[in-house]
């Protein structure tokens, strides 16, 4: 299943819905990702739920092989990012 695009604002807006989904979700601010939601539904089969979190795990790792960047260069990205919203919180921003 490929993964949905959808900005922060939709995804707290809709977040009872995607909660109960089972689609990956790449959430994003301004055109920038922030982040992945990865359903992980209960069950009573625990096989078939550790194959679904592994499902997911080949998904997402295509999904930032497909941007051409390294595991290293995704988390400076991201501690950049919330580095950026840290300093504007302390800001008042």
């Amino acid at each position: 299943m490929a993964s949905q695009t959808v900005g922060i604002q939709e995804f707290q807006e809709n977040l009872a819905s995607f909660l109960e989904g089972k689609q990956t979700l790449v959430i994003t601010r301004q055109g920038e990702t922030l982040g992945f939601f990865v359903p992980s539904h209960r069950s009573a089969d625990r096989n078939a739920a550790l194959e679904r979190v592994q499902a997911n795990a080949v998904e997402a790792d295509a999904l930032v092989q497909s941007w051409g960047a390294s595991e290293e260069e995704l988390m400076a990205e991201i501690e950049s990012i919330r580095r950026a919203e840290r300093e504007k919180s302390r800001n008042g921003g």
